[in-house]
């Protein structure tokens, strides 16, 4: 005749060695070890210390079969199972494909959840004239990890009913979460234990399954290029997202204490540059975002190529009181990257042109096409692939007067906004078309092949005023000033344009119209191209309005 209370644990009337053999062996297969493979490598558990007894076996020690771990003892009138349990895991490294068994280190102190889970059951039946108790304890040392209970009669249906056994089976199961970390780790002992006793003997068992779980917290960059040594690269200009990965559902979804979590970004970062369909401005959204999100993401655009560091600071809280709060901090490294580039600029000078008929910068050489003239080339890194693309954008503050016997001066003098469109529009033929199709001009490929642009400022004259005033007009141009940046866009989905290069210059000339007429003047220098400043810059151009098309539409 059997007895049992419920299916925890159940074991015949008189167990017999083989018997006993095989209920641990269901009780070892039972046990698992899971191990997060977040990181390119592993942690492998062993075990120590730890006995049970069962009839024909007393004071055995625990079994362990890979990374399971646990006892059992029955059979006899007062199993037990004690003795502290020992756990320590052993960081096991894999490199990918291409990697060295360096290029993956131990997981940092600190980083590693350990998540353990103990269960202690005791069971006792006997005749209904005897007498049962059982006790277990976890070991974990939470609340509710001991429990204990005496034997209670079980009754039929019969009526009346009878008392067909005496029995009790306590048990309890607990979840600690810990943090650690390193190549070896060493775990606290957990002093579990279980036991029953029974007189007269019927049947009684006892039982400690341990198991652990280890959960390498690491954090991400997406968008970075990492190389066969583990190392990160990205180029400025393209999108980096961070987050975390390894950590427990349990700790991710505990909706009384969610994870609180704080970023820190190093380096020069913004949000995004935004050119309006219009044109009519643009605006920059600095710094690297929400820092409070369980991820974050930005563009980097340094100054120069960096070292910079991603930190993540995540406060987690076990739930049900399973341990207390922690606090993990991670660090990524990365290496923020510019293309090489090459940016100069060649002035010319102010003429009268086109039969007398225009005020304007003209080249100084014939090789060059414009007043202003701009040699440029760009490459991207061989490490990310090749690809990518540049262009001109250029800002322009007005700054000029006509007189026709009185002086009309330029509505828009003083403001500053985008000179034509952006990109600026560049010599046909010279390449400009890193569109997705000939008919997008977009820029010129990052491919270090240099390309020639420029600009040519105007104004138009007139041998008398158009309102028939009958005054022949004068034409002053004072210190226009221009901004003219080189813009680079990175290879990839998620990339925002960047400037490289910046060059300040101005065209400046203070002209009057000669009696015998401005086709006099043809071919005569009358004021300067000046270029004030030409470096590296990392400050995007920004602007509230759209200047126009051309320079001679400002009346």
């Amino acid at each position: 005749m059997l007895y049992s209370l419920r299916p925890v644990v159940s074991a015949p009337r008189r167990l017999c060695a083989p018997s006993s053999l095989l209920l641990k062996a269901s009780f070892v297969a039972s046990l698992l070890l899971v191990v997060s493979n977040a990181h390119a490598g592993s942690y492998s558990a062993s075990f120590s210390g730890g006995t049970d007894a069962t009839a024909g076996f007393p004071n055995q020690p625990y079994r362990s079969n890979g990374n399971t771990y646990g006892g059992t003892g029955g059979g006899i009138n007062n199993p037990s199972c004690s003795g502290a349990i020992y756990p320590t895991l052993t960081w096991y490294s894999q490199p990918t494909q291409g990697q060295t068994p360096t290029s993956d280190p131990a997981p940092p102190a600190g980083s590693v959840i350990i998540v353990e889970t103990c269960t202690a059951t005791g069971l006792a039946v006997t005749s209904p004239s005897g007498t049962a108790q059982a006790q277990c304890d976890d070991g974990l040392g939470l609340p509710t990890s001991q429990a204990s209970a005496t034997g209670t009669p079980v009754y039929n249906t019969a009526t009346p009913p009878q008392v067909v056994y005496v029995g009790c089976n306590p048990s309890v199961t607990d979840t600690r979460y810990t943090t650690n970390g390193g190549q070896l780790i060493s775990l606290p002992a957990v002093n579990a234990s279980a036991s029953a006793s029974v007189s007269p003997y019927e049947q009684a068992s006892a039982s400690v399954s341990y198991a652990v779980t280890a959960y390498p917290v690491t954090l991400y960059l997406g968008g970075a290029t990492e190389d066969t040594n583990g190392n990160y690269s990205i180029l400025v200009g393209q999108g980096c997202s961070a987050g975390l990965s390894g950590i427990p559902s349990a700790l991710l979804n505990n909706a009384a204490n969610p994870p609180t979590y704080k970023w820190s970004i190093k380096g020069t970062t913004f949000q995004g540059w935004a050119v309006s369909s219009d044109q009519k401005t643009a605006t920059l959204s600095p710094g690297p975002g929400p820092l409070t999100n369980p991820g974050a993401s930005w563009y980097w655009n340094d100054p120069a190529n960096t070292a910079e560091t991603v930190t993540c600071a995540v406060t987690l809280t076990p739930p049900n009181g399973q341990g207390s709060p922690f606090t993990l901090t991670l660090t990524k490294n990365v290496s923020v990257m510019l293309p090489t580039y090459s940016c100069k600029n060649f002035e010319g000078k102010v003429t009268v042109t086109q039969n007398g008929q225009e005020i304007q910068a003209t080249p100084t050489a014939s090789a060059y096409a414009h007043g202003e003239t701009w040699f440029g080339n760009v490459q991207t890194p061989s490490q990310f692939g090749g690809g990518g693309y540049w262009n001109y954008s250029q800002i322009i503050t007005p700054n000029r007067t006509h007189n026709y016997g009185f002086d009309v001066p330029c509505t828009e003098n003083g403001k500053t906004g985008l000179d034509t469109i952006s990109p600026y529009p560049a010599e046909s033929g010279d390449g400009f078309n890193a569109g997705p199709d000939a008919n997008t001009k977009i820029g010129w490929l990052a491919d270090n092949s240099q390309h020639r642009d420029g600009d040519s400022p105007s104004t138009f004259t007139y041998d008398s005023y158009p309102s028939n005033y009958g005054i022949a007009s004068k034409v002053s141009i004072a210190n226009e000033k221009f901004s003219t940046y080189l813009m680079y866009v990175p290879p990839g989905g998620n990339v925002q344009p960047v400037p490289l290069h910046k060059i300040d210059w101005n065209w400046s000339a203070t002209v009057t119209q000669p009696p015998s007429g401005w086709a006099s003047l043809y071919g005569t220098s009358l004021g300067s191209v000046t270029s004030t400043s030409s470096a590296a810059n990392n400050i995007h151009p920004t602007w509230a309005q759209l200047e126009g098309v051309s320079v001679g539409r400002y009346w």
